[in-house]
């Protein structure tokens, strides 16, 4: 059985078309939840085969205090599924969650007591990350990242 959940990207099966308007779809495979920012690091591995480093300090919007005009397709798509999570703004990006990567390629989420706050905003952490690193899957690894354009001030503070 296929549950879907709002989170922030349009699935349709298994296949990820990376809109604006969007809901994650709750996976037939299914663990016990816990994560950390280094999570989204191992799932953008496991399922792009990309060097996680490349998107740290990506364009405007990824990552913490992300604000501006997106600067491509990949940019912003996964902080506007944390925004769509049941998710306390803080915890974001502290919350742990359990994952696994059954093989290059496919990263599956564990399971999620939607009776504990905790662990159903454990699994829809783990899903943003697991359906952020299938879209950008969809392309090449980046060679260089995109410039946002604001100050180099700005920059620092967000750690890019």
């Amino acid at each position: 059985m296929l549950i879907f959940v709002q989170l922030g990207f349009f699935v349709a099966s298994d296949e990820v078309i990376c809109e604006t308007n969007v809901t994650s779809l709750y996976t037939k495979y299914h663990k016990r939840a816990k994560r950390s920012i280094f999570q989204l690091a191992g799932m953008i591995k496991c399922i792009t085969g990309c060097d996680p480093m490349l998107y740290k300090g990506y364009g405007c919007y990824c990552g913490l205090h992300g604000q501006g005009v997106p600067v491509d397709v990949i940019d912003k798509k996964h902080d506007r599924c944390y925004d769509y999570s049941s998710c306390p703004h803080l915890l974001v990006y502290l919350m742990p969650y359990q994952w696994t990567c059954l093989r290059p390629g496919l990263g599956v989420c564990g399971t999620a007591d939607y009776n504990s706050i905790n662990e159903k905003c454990s699994y829809q952490l783990c899903e943003c990350d697991r359906l952020f690193a299938q879209c950008i899957g969809q392309y090449e690894c980046p060679r260089k990242k995109p410039e946002c354009g604001i100050s180099s001030m700005v920059y620092t503070f967000m750690g890019k």
